[in-house]
């Protein structure tokens, strides 16, 4: 071996602390920023991505994971069960929201009647108003239903 390969001083390091072939490094650089990958991306600090965060984080309940979003659906989806109807009216609100973004065409949905009015008034009472929008006159529309005889007819005659 050569003197000079051994020799130790100034900007001659020992051989274990010398640059190996293939290895990179950036002695008389600047140090770059730890913890931090060159293909990151920006952590979006919107209200909408925050929100999509934490509903997407996965949490365990009875040995099952689901995300938070899941879990939310699965209570409300219980308490509609049961009877609850603000939570059975919340869900279709949601289920009808995630049809319009699938570009799917909503149908169906739940109809709530107030309880102290019989089904057949309050269908009359919904032909009478839309009567106008569908180009008929309220008697033709209300002669087909159950529990109307013609009530209106009658009063329309009593009055001329």
């Amino acid at each position: 071996m050569n003197d000079d390969e051994d020799e130790v001083g100034y900007r001659k390091p020992p051989r274990s602390g010398r640059i190996k072939p293939g290895e990179v490094r950036n002695p008389n650089g600047r140090r770059g920023k730890k913890g931090k990958a060159k293909d990151a991306k920006p952590k979006d600090n919107s209200l909408a991505a925050i929100i999509d965060r934490i509903d997407n984080e996965e949490v365990e309940i009875n040995n099952q994971k689901m995300t938070k979003r899941e879990l939310e659906l699965r209570v409300l989806h219980g308490k509609a069960l049961k009877g609850d109807t603000r939570a059975s009216a919340h869900l279709e609100k949601l289920r009808s929201a995630a049809a319009v973004a699938d570009g799917k065409k909503s149908g169906g949905g739940v109809l709530l009647l107030p309880a102290d009015v019989p089904l057949h008034e309050w269908t009359a009472s919904v032909a009478i108003q839309q009567a106008p929008y569908r180009g008929a006159h309220p008697s033709y529309i209300l002669d087909g239903l159950p529990g109307y005889e013609g009530k209106e007819e009658e009063e329309e005659d009593d009055e001329e």
